[in-house]
């Protein structure tokens, strides 16, 4: 009997181990698709157009669409290990946030530039030297929603919108690193992942506010 318990679990455990590999592989691709969808730096094309201070990446073409699929990917695997960590205090969220954007820019940035936004954009994002300050109340927001289970679509579509549409405070990368937590978001409620329809589109409604941009966001999901 004893023999024949340890075989049911592990069978179990067995069974576990496959439905949590497949839902890795499933968000992992999801995730790949979406930023085929929308980045231009993974086809090699180093954007300056959010302003003409914004310097060139550190490479262009095969090299740049390369190393962005490889920091992403990396940065994917860190999202699904930290999904379920509490985020429970604003400090939580920062180290998170940080170490995507990290992850996410790693070998891309010249030399000589940090990993924060030292310019004005085209888009009446926040002021370079107001960043930290907007950053600490985005942090502190998110660890409430994220925290007290608030829809988790809705706080996916707030934190991509505050993220990258308003404080857009990274030196590159703000679109990858806001979906990607968004992503945490979304897959520590067991959601599926928005479908990003086209680039043109998402940033023309990025900016509306937030009752029409959650109205834009939710049909992302309508084909899912």
């Amino acid at each position: 009997m004893k023999g024949f318990r340890f075989m049911v679990q592990e069978s179990n455990l067995d069974r576990q181990k496959a439905v949590q590999t497949f839902e890795w592989q499933q968000f992992q691709n999801a995730m790949l698709t979406n930023l085929e969808a929308m980045s231009r730096t993974s086809k090699g094309v180093s954007d300056t157009s959010s302003s003409a201070d914004k310097p060139k990446l550190s490479t262009e073409g095969e090299g740049l669409a390369q190393k962005t699929v490889e920091n992403f990917n990396k940065a994917i695997g860190f999202v699904w290990e930290h999904r379920q960590d509490s985020f429970a205090t604003e400090a939580e969220v920062k180290e998170f946030v940080e170490a995507l954007s990290e992850q996410v820019s790693e070998g891309l940035l010249k030399d000589n530039q940090g990993l924060w936004r030292t310019w004005e954009t085209n888009y009446e994002s926040t002021r370079p030297e107001k960043i930290q300050e907007d950053l600490g109340v985005f942090y502190q927001e998110l660890s409430k929603r994220v925290s007290q289970h608030e829809d988790p679509v809705a706080t996916a579509g707030w934190a991509e919108q505050r993220f990258d549409g308003y404080i857009h405070p990274l030196a590159d990368g703000c679109g990858r690193t806001s979906k990607l937590i968004s992503a945490m978001v979304l897959a520590r409620q067991n959601s599926k992942l928005p479908n990003y329809r086209n680039r043109d589109e998402y940033y023309q409604n990025i900016k509306k506010p937030f009752p029409e941009w959650e109205k834009y966001y939710r049909s992302l999901f309508s084909e899912n």
